[in-house]
């Protein structure tokens, strides 16, 4: 019985790991793509758009979308 539960904990905390990591990964190479998306945009579509949004779509959004695949993806899968 003790066997069994240690290794459901272990099975548990890797999976969690595991997870956790995908999530980072995916929120990193996401966050990547939104900055060089911007770096693309021209100077003009800068001066027009609000600079807090931006900064509150790279921070918040990206951020949002990782721990939603981080929380998420193992009730998914």
């Amino acid at each position: 019985m003790f066997v069994i539960a240690v290794a459901e904990a272990l099975a548990d905390y890797f999976s969690d790991l595991w997870l956790y990591t995908a999530g980072e990964r995916i929120t990193h190479t996401l966050r990547i793509a939104v900055y060089e998306h911007l770096h693309r945009l021209s100077l003009g579509y800068h001066h027009r758009a609000p600079k807090g949004d931006l900064v509150a779509r790279v921070s918040e959004d990206v951020t949002s979308i990782g721990e939603l695949f981080a929380t998420s993806l193992g009730t998914i899968a």
